[in-house]
């Protein structure tokens, strides 16, 4: 039996407007969801998904929040376990769709070595599934890999905010804003717009109120570290699902705000036109050579892939949030050109012809030739790449483990 999810509009007047009726028609079972959307409804429009999975059953259903009372996982593990659930739970279109699938893709097929290689013998975290939404399909692995899902993502919530799991109390753009793309702002809007909130800082230079920049220990903070624009995409997330016109609104202003900062700050106008900084998720010694190791100011020399590609969304986010907020067709084009002259940039800097996109560009101009998953990803799915002769020399380039597509290789 095959089984498939469409995302539908509210009912008006509806107690159980929770509720995701099943009917079965020729062999496949069609779930439908329903629940309250605010905003804009013309917003979702079209936004129906049919993602098939192999069922013996289907039972599914809303249920009361519980925060299971055990030790935080790590938020990798959060992640992970999501991409497993997240084509169930998906219910965006087009361009979005893929925004979302992109960050599925990458956290599932780069960490899952780490996350399942370590431990094969880990039991369900209940007998009793739990969570805002349950699916029983009557395949033990599917069952297991969503209660585990909604289990760990419950147990990082504290005080209506995301944390990043045990040992990491406090909000990180990044973690909260990819978690957020892979079905987090479906299932928790409320937490992940507040964590969003809460996630902003105040330019010192004059630029206003921007995405907080996430900071590690060894290569500390701003500009070094340069991916914040991350936050854009969480936030645009979240605005789907809920469809907050006030916090979109919000939202436009500290996104605009913190690509004139990255302008300003770490961008290279003058030879390559990107971005510089640290590779976003990659903020250790472990992912990059000896020589940079500890030195925060030589990394924040560098030009990343991921980071650029995720200042690349950024533009393309802000014209996006513009164009749904009535904003003048001129400030819109604004953002649409300068992610159309980013994209040109990344494709002709980034490239190693006949392999695949470089990890970073060092100092000095050169490419590296190890590749991470993350950019990689975010170039293909996101657009970034279109060019089927560089996708595929991509794919018959790229190394592949036997859990999938590793985060860094070769590894330093």
């Amino acid at each position: 039996m095959m089984a498939e999810r469409r995302g539908t509009s509210p009912r008006a007047n509806d107690d159980n407007s929770n509720s995701i009726p099943l009917t079965f028609n020729d062999g496949t079972a069609k779930v439908e969801r329903t629940a309250p959307v605010t905003g804009d409804q013309s917003l979702h429009k079209d936004t129906t998904i049919q993602d098939t999975f192999p069922c013996h059953r289907v039972t599914c259903e809303h249920r009361p929040i519980m925060v299971a009372e055990h030790p935080r996982p790590s938020p990798r593990r959060v992640l992970i376990a999501l991409g497993q659930t997240a084509p169930f739970l998906l219910s965006m279109n087009s361009r979005i769709r893929r925004i979302h699938v992109a960050i599925v893709a990458v956290v599932f097929l780069i960490s899952g070595a780490v996350y399942f290689g370590r431990d094969t013998s880990l039991s369900p975290p209940s007998a009793e599934p739990y969570g805002p939404t349950v699916l029983e399909t009557g395949l033990k692995d599917y069952d297991w890999a969503h209660n585990l899902a909604l289990a760990e993502m419950e147990q990082n919530v504290q005080g209506n905010h995301f944390v990043a799991g045990e040992g990491w109390s406090q909000l990180w753009t990044r973690d909260t804003s990819y978690a957020a793309e892979q079905a987090a702002s479906l299932l928790f809007p409320e937490v992940v717009r507040s964590s969003l909130e809460a996630s902003v800082e105040n330019d010192p230079d004059g630029a206003g109120t921007v995405w907080l920049q996430d900071s590690c220990a060894h290569f500390g903070g701003w500009p070094n570290l340069s991916d914040a624009i991350v936050g854009a995409r969480g936030a645009w997330s979240v605005y789907r699902a809920e469809g907050n016109r006030t916090f979109l609104e919000w939202a436009y202003v500290v996104t605009k705000n913190s690509l004139v900062r990255a302008e300003r700050d770490a961008f290279d106008d003058e030879i390559t036109g990107l971005f510089t900084g640290c590779s976003s998720f990659m903020e250790s010694n472990s992912g990059y050579p000896a020589k940079y190791h500890h030195r925060g100011d030589l990394v924040g020399k560098t030009k990343a892939l991921s980071t650029n590609s995720l200042h690349y969304s950024g533009y393309e986010i802000a014209a996006l949030m513009g164009r749904e907020l009535g904003e003048e067709k001129k400030e819109i084009k604004h953002y649409e050109d300068k992610a159309s002259r980013l994209r040109s940039a990344i494709r002709e800097h980034l490239w190693i012809p006949g392999m695949y996109y470089s990890y970073f560009m060092d100092e000095n101009g050169k490419l590296m030739k190890n590749f991470e998953g993350l950019g990689e990803s975010l170039m293909l799915l996101d657009g970034i790449e279109t060019d089927p002769r560089r996708i595929a020399t991509i794919f018959s380039n790229v190394n592949q483990t036997k859990y999938g597509l590793p985060s860094l290789w070769p590894q330093f």
